[in-house]
Order: C-alpha cells, then sequence, then structure tokens
C-alpha cells in the first residue's frame, strides 16, 4: 500500500505468492486479488497455482477463497460488497482449457458459472454496472 502522493509505501502481505489485480471492496476495508503460487508450473500442478484471495486493509487475516485452478484472475466486488465475480479457466481432462467468469459471496462460499467465455477469456478488469 502506499500514500496517494508516493509516500508511506508498505507490504501488506509477505509470503511464496505473486499477486496481481487487486479491488477494494466498496467499505474500503478488504482487498480481493489474485495470485500464483511461486514455481508451480500450471501444466503439471494436479489442481494449478492460481486463486483468489482477500487480505484486511491493514494486511491482517489473509486467506484464500477459491481452489487453485489453472487461471484466476481480475477480481471485482459487488457495489454492496456482497459478491465477488472474477474470471476462472480450468483444464479439462484432455488438458484444454474451459476460460469462464464465475460469481462468489465474498466470503468464496455459493460459487458458481455466470459465463463460459470463449478463447481469448478475460484478462482485463471486470466491471459491475447497475442496470437501468
Amino acid at each position: 500500500m502506499i500514500n496517494p502522493d508516493g509516500t508511506g509505501a508498505r507490504k501488506l502481505a509477505t509470503g511464496t505468492l505473486h499477486v496481481g489485480e487487486p479491488s477494494w471492496s466498496p467499505n474500503g476495508r478488504l482487498i480481493a486479488f489474485s495470485a500464483v503460487k511461486s514455481n508451480c508450473d500450471p501444466l503439471t500442478a494436479s489442481h494449478g497455482c492460481d486463486a483468489i484471495f482477500v487480505v484486511n486493509e491493514n494486511g491482517t487475516g489473509l486467506r484464500r477463497l477459491t481452489p487453485y485452478w489453472a487461471f484466476n484472475s481480475v477480481p471485482a466486488w459487488s457495489p454492496d460488497g456482497t459478491q465477488i465475480a472474477f474470471a476462472g479457466k480450468q483444464l479439462d481432462d484432455n488438458g484444454n482449457d474451459e476460460g469462464s467468469i464465475y460469481l462468489m459471496a465474498a466470503n468464496g462460499t455459493q460459487r458458481h458459472l455466470l459465463l463460459r467465455q470463449p478463447k481469448p477469456w478475460v484478462t482485463q478488469p471486470l466491471v459491475w454496472q447497475h442496470s437501468p
């Protein structure tokens, strides 16, 4: 985390994860992000290397919300903070990838498929919009 003026940089979490795509919860208390296990090869790992995590804004309470898959990315909070959408890709038994968009409760439960995507799968941030 860093102040808007570029001062006060500090690590919120340490460990063996390569972190990407942070997304702040609407109330500013949690950060969802994707992370890859270090030294993990998604082609040989039995359950994949990527997962979606959340951490408190002060760096405490790190927890994994999804199983490790071949790809998890771009988490986005619902406007009310009760759900998180994310792009996910699993390898089927033949090694083919299945890219999709999933939705889950903010605590990682009730995960379900929203949309199966043809290639290329989502790598840009997801954005929630209210319907008119």
